[in-house]
């Protein structure tokens, strides 16, 4: 008899180990988005992008849109009981609806870039960005990444600039962020 106690608390113990170490599951869609350089230093709303252009942009789920999956009957196995979640993203960032352009004019090669030009129109400026996805993180994170090749074909003047951002998600929400960022002189 205690060999069958024994073995019905050990079963029960596992089904609950195995049940708390598996993830809940919540249904999230991006809401907003927030975007800023890369590299910042401090919290300041001027990033210095004089050795590195690059840009993060970070989208995420408004809390009141959060449904978790949780107990719907007792059910040690198949149920989620865990003490964490993972965001089953109703939409994403449509990475082909990127546009970046400056509020100031800036030199690419020889040729004068006007202000207000979207960067992602320019193909030999294009195909030298990178961008990256990660959604394997309760928010989807894009990194806009400008390679060395890139960076050292481009001139700007001293000073800052604003950056203007939009994108859109994968369900037709538009977005649209500024950020301040400033290149000095080397």
């Amino acid at each position: 008899m205690k060999k069958v106690i024994i073995l019905i608390a050990g079963y029960i113990s596992l089904g609950v180990l195995i049940t708390i170490m598996q993830s809940c599951e919540y249904d999230a869609w991006i809401m907003d988005i927030a975007f800023k350089g890369l590299y910042r230093s401090s919290d300041r709303d001027v990033d210095d992008l004089t050795k590195s252009i690059d840009f993060e942009v970070t989208a995420a789920n408004h809390p009141l849109t959060v449904k978790a999956k949780f107990i719907e009957n007792i059910d040690f196995f198949t149920k989620c009981y865990a003490l964490t979640k993972k965001a089953n993203w109703q939409n994403d960032l449509d990475v082909s609806s990127f546009e970046m352009a400056f509020d100031k004019n800036f030199i690419f090669d020889s040729d004068t870039i006007k202000s207000g030009k979207d960067i992602f129109t320019i193909g030999e400026i294009k195909k030298n960005i990178q961008i990256e996805k990660d959604n394997t993180t309760p928010l989807i994170i894009c990194t806009i990444n400008f390679s060395s090749e890139l960076r050292k074909r481009l001139s700007f003047e001293s000073g800052e600039y604003v950056v203007n951002f939009s994108c859109r998600t994968t369900d037709g929400k538009i977005f649209e962020k500024s950020r301040r960022v400033i290149f000095c002189e080397n």
